[in-house]
């Protein structure tokens, strides 16, 4: 499949004129890390602008366009832990992604299985995210050890054609 384990959605997931999977260049999919520590939210607490703004507040960041945004959980440490938890887990708001998205990151990277409020079904992360033109790297793990320093993130997709997503091998190289 193409969205199961470390994957990466492209836009063309939700825009049938984005690009797919073959047609982002690996130039693209490396990209400086911005990471946004939300490991103090607890599972289904939301991730909204003011959280954002407040961690790159808080570290003197900013994020530039073609940066990849990290929103680091820590939610990685739950994975198959329990039942649920593909749903029992923080989330983006739909404000939040929007506000992610008007800053035009190469990518929104995360430790997330779901970006979006789990009974939500209306996916407005990915709406907000993909229609905007930007990737999604999703499921990723060790988000910690990239966030302090500068780092940068390199994804290597399964080259799939006309692909809405691909598994992948991500990892984090010091600048």
């Amino acid at each position: 499949t193409e969205h199961s384990g470390t994957h990466l959605d492209v836009p063309y997931h939700f825009d049938e004129f984005g690009p797919a999977i073959h047609e982002v260049p690996l130039s693209d999919l490396v990209m400086r890390a911005r990471v946004f520590d939300m490991t103090h939210k607890k599972p289904l607490e939301p991730i909204g602008p003011e959280d954002f703004e407040g961690a790159m507040k808080k570290n003197g960041m900013k994020l530039e366009p073609g940066d990849g945004a990290v929103v680091w959980t820590e939610h990685s440490a739950n994975y198959y832990t329990r039942p649920d938890f593909g749903d029992h887990r923080q989330f983006i708001t739909a404000d939040g992604a929007r506000w992610l998205a008007t800053l035009n990151p190469m990518a929104v990277i995360t430790d997330l299985v779901g970006l979006y409020e789990p009974v939500d079904v209306t996916t407005p992360v990915h709406n907000a995210v993909l229609l905007g033109g930007i990737c999604m790297l999703q499921v990723t793990t060790n988000l910690k050890r990239i966030a302090e320093g500068e780092w940068y993130v390199c994804a290597f997709p399964i080259n799939i054609v006309q692909g809405t997503g691909a598994p992948l091998r991500a990892f984090a190289a010091r600048a």
